[in-house]
């Protein structure tokens, strides 16, 4: 019994320290969006898994030699808005008319299974039908090259499509 022990415990050891922590080459989001006519914006979550999520915030925070788990809610939230901030943004246009959304962080829920970003953008144009909505989203891309941010999108009338932002290095997409 000790023999199986000691080689159980052994085993990183022989096997060159391999980490415990699952390091792959695929990383994804799930954003979800819906145009809210009647309070004039479009609100979003957008779900990550968190080991991915915490390994991606301590890369941000790495010249400050903080750690992402040290960080108090406060100082999270920061950073979960000052990185949606840089690398979402949501643009409508319709024919040369074109309008971009002013973006809100409202919070984040953090479990064993996902963390889930809220936002809305706000200042829709007065009449969005026929309006094609732009999104680009860049999320984590610069952190993970392989990076996919996947987006379903209701539109006014509650009309549902799924796209992904990312085609090569390209990080736009449109609806309707």
């Amino acid at each position: 019994m000790n023999l199986l022990l000691v080689l159980f415990t052994s085993l990183p050891v022989l096997l060159g320290n391999v980490s415990s922590k699952i390091q792959h080459e695929f990383y994804v989001s799930i954003t979800e969006l819906r145009v809210d006519l009647e309070q004039d914006r479009i609100t979003g979550s957008m779900q990550f898994f968190p080991d991915d999520w915490e390994r991606a915030m301590n890369a941000l925070v790495m010249d400050e030699n903080m750690r992402y788990h040290a960080m108090s809610e406060l100082q999270k939230d920061s950073l979960h808005a000052f990185e949606l901030a840089r690398t979402f943004s949501i643009q409508c246009n319709k024919e040369d008319l074109m309008t971009a959304l002013r973006f809100s962080y409202i919070g984040s829920v953090t479990d064993n299974e996902y963390v889930k970003l809220f936002f809305s953008f706000s200042v829709l144009p007065k009449n969005v039908e026929g309006f094609n909505w732009n999104i680009y989203c860049s999320t984590l891309s610069d952190v993970f090259s392989s990076q996919e941010n996947i987006i379903t999108f209701y539109n006014e009338l509650g009309s549902r499509s799924t796209n992904s932002c990312r085609i090569e290095n390209n990080f736009n997409t449109s609806f309707f």
